[in-house]
């Protein structure tokens, strides 16, 4: 869900620029994917945001470390100007609805979440930046990037009463309440659901994002093509999904 060091550098330059027609330099934030050279900002980052969580209570702050599943998954952020990380994200594909199940500790039974599926955990913003608009930035830009993959499902466990979860509904993503939960690492406040968006809705959301941050993309840079790159190379590798 939410850095501590926030005069540290960008893990990398981006490589493509689809929305910043000013120029480099002129962008606001910038979305990309991170490294492990970024572990110590995202780790702060998410026990930041998870301590001062609403709708559950993290068990163990220990478990938000960089770990094997941010290595092989895809960790999406957004820095700004001035290199400060301030939202963050992770992206891992699945092919077999086992492997999410285990993943998410919830049951897909009964909801349709075709393969090969986008599962986003660990959502974390800055407190100070929790109401300009990042996560919806972080959600322009991995929509940007699915048409280029063979992804062709996105899901996320999503707290009944979060923020983020109506504009979700307003791009086309539905909500299942989940017939099983086994969760280990946090103590729910609000009931979880599932929050499913099937690839021929893709298209879309695509559209209602882009409809609702008209005049907000201008001074932001994605790197579009890093974030396809990571979601193909999951993909490709057409393994077990990583631990928790």
């Amino acid at each position: 869900m939410q850095n501590r060091s926030a005069d540290e550098e960008p893990a990398r330059q981006p490589s493509v620029a689809p929305i910043a027609p000013n120029g480099p330099g002129a962008w606001q934030y910038r979305i990309g994917v991170a490294d492990i050279t970024q572990r110590d900002a995202v780790e702060a980052l998410r026990r930041l945001a998870y301590r001062g969580a609403v709708q559950f209570e993290w068990n163990d702050a220990t478990t938000l470390d960089w770990s094997a599943a941010d290595e092989t998954g895809a960790v999406l952020a957004a820095w700004d100007a001035d290199g400060a990380l301030l939202s963050t994200l992770r992206a891992s594909v699945f092919d077999h609805a086992a492997q999410a199940e285990a993943f998410l500790e919830y049951s897909l039974e009964g909801i349709d979440v075709p393969a090969p599926m986008l599962v986003l955990s660990r959502a974390a913003t800055a407190p100070g930046a929790a109401r300009g608009g990042l996560f919806a930035l972080l959600r322009y830009a991995y929509l940007s990037a699915l048409p280029s993959t063979p992804v062709r499902s996105v899901a996320a466990i999503v707290y009944e009463g979060a923020g983020h979860s109506l504009s979700m509904r307003d791009c086309g993503y539905e909500f299942f309440e989940p017939c099983a939960g086994w969760d280990t690492e946090a103590r729910a406040r609000t009931r979880p659901l599932l929050a499913v968006l099937a690839q021929g809705r893709f298209a879309h959301s695509l559209q209602a994002r882009t409809a609702a941050l008209a005049g907000k993309t201008a001074d932001v840079l994605i790197d579009v093509a890093a974030i396809a790159a990571a979601l193909n190379a999951q993909c490709a590798a057409n393994g077990p999904g990583p631990a928790r």
